[in-house]
């Protein structure tokens, strides 16, 4: 089997996890609703929602197999050869002309998958309020800072792979030498994550408008974090609206400063217990400390430390797989972003159970965070928002469990009702 055959291989499994994720979203929609979440849309709206969901279906259906047709076509080009030649077996020239190559691709290829989810399927039911010229703004900044990042990651691997011969005295590191670099390696990803996440903050900053708040709904607000080790560096209000209806808080957050940021339709639509049940939620992720989940997130990076020393320490495994990606191509000399993104294609179950488990580990907070609220008394207009966000951005309020463990960072609308009610009677009982 070829590198292509497997990266193919691996893009249609991909395509049927897809389908066979639609279809049980599709039987479990037209199931009854459960009593707790029945009163979130009346008939009319019900019908628009599955309606919503099954254009984007579609939508993202084609876009996946226009994706993979052009993966072909792209992976079978002589492209490779044409770019290891112009970059003269330069391996850093040639993981530039390579990684540039295929983002403008992906770009081009997700403008026009979302410009069409955007202004046809959201536009026609009113979850759109952008315009074109703030679409692309957003775009650019979402998608730039994001090629550059995986440009900087595929440079990164280059130099480690041209360096490890001699950061190894010929991999000839004992096991506890090949754990101390893997270590140096992970951290230094570590890093290159703080970084991206610093972008990101960035990038929020130029994508919104922010008004800081003040007045008595700012000290009411600051009250509920005097027990928190952590504290709000600022409060902004940010003008979601010019983008859609959605209503929302979010806490941002970066190791060392934390702000919380209320939308400015939300305000406008709320009354003042509506938002402090809602801050309050977020004041919980404030709150939260450490716990077996964020243990488990360690005993993740200890596991991939221990993978990459074992791979320091036995090459040979890298080696076959290189002089099998190269032989694939017809390449001389090694190109990095394709055995880089080879491997990830072979490693994508693993991967997509890795982020099933970090998805487990978000849903788990937002519960927690939903238990802070149920304390400082807003069980019920924390309850009624998430009904009415949810009948307003058209969500699904009953997703299927396989679905949801696997896909969603948030539990579903049913679920977390539920987990509140549950709050509130403990709560009550004393418990």
């Amino acid at each position: 089997m070829s590198a292509q055959i497997l990266v193919l291989l691996m893009s249609v499994v991909g395509l049927a996890y897809d389908w066979v994720c639609w279809r049980l979203s599709d039987r479990q929609q037209r199931e009854p609703t459960p009593d707790i979440v029945a009163d979130v849309y009346d008939a009319d709206r019900y019908a628009e929602y599955l309606q919503i969901c099954a254009e984007e279906c579609r939508a993202y259906l084609v876009y996946k197999a226009f994706d993979f047709a052009i993966l072909a076509c792209f992976l079978y080009s002589p492209f490779f050869a044409w770019a290891e030649r112009a970059a003269a077996g330069n391996v850093y020239l040639v993981v530039l002309i390579t990684s540039l190559v295929m983002c403008v691709i992906a770009d081009v290829e997700v403008f026009v998958y979302d410009h069409y989810d955007t202004f046809h399927i959201e536009g026609a039911h009113g979850l759109n309020h952008m315009d074109g010229r703030e679409f692309v703004r957003d775009f650019l900044l979402d998608e730039l800072p994001s090629d550059l990042l995986v440009l900087l990651l595929y440079e990164a691997v280059a130099f480690v792979g041209e360096h490890m011969a001699a950061w190894t005295d010929g991999y000839t590191l004992s096991a506890s030498g090949a754990s101390g670099l893997a270590a140096r390696l992970v951290l230094g990803a570590a890093l290159i994550a703080f970084a991206a996440a610093l972008v990101r903050y960035r990038v929020l900053r130029r994508q919104y408008t922010l008004t800081p708040l003040e007045g008595p709904l700012r000290d009411k607000i600051m009250g509920f974090t005097k027990d928190s080790r952590k504290r709000l560096a600022k409060i902004y209000v940010y003008d979601e609206s010019k983008k859609s209806p959605e209503l929302n808080a979010m806490l941002v957050s970066l190791p060392w400063r934390k702000e919380l940021w209320i939308a400015d339709n939300a305000l406008d639509s709320w009354d003042e217990r509506t938002v402090l049940a809602v801050v309050s939620h977020e004041i919980g992720h404030l709150k939260h400390r450490f716990d077996l989940v964020d243990a488990a997130g360690y005993l993740q990076t200890a596991a991939t430390v221990a993978v990459i020393a074992a791979l320091i320490a036995h090459p040979s495994v890298v080696f076959e797989i290189e002089a099998w990606v190269r032989a694939s191509y017809g390449l001389e000399g090694c190109n990095y972003v394709l055995l880089t993104s080879t491997v990830l294609a072979a490693l994508r179950p693993v991967t997509k159970l890795l982020r099933a488990l970090g998805n487990a580990a978000k849903r788990h907070r937002e519960y927690e965070a939903d238990r802070e609220a149920v304390r400082n008394g807003y069980a019920a207009e924390l309850s009624e928002f998430l009904k009415e966000a949810a009948r307003k951005e058209l969500v699904n309020v009953d997703p299927h469990p396989f679905v949801e463990a696997m896909e969603d960072d948030h539990p579903g609308l049913c679920r977390r009702l539920t987990a509140i009610s549950e709050a509130e009677d403990r709560k009550i009982s004393g418990e």
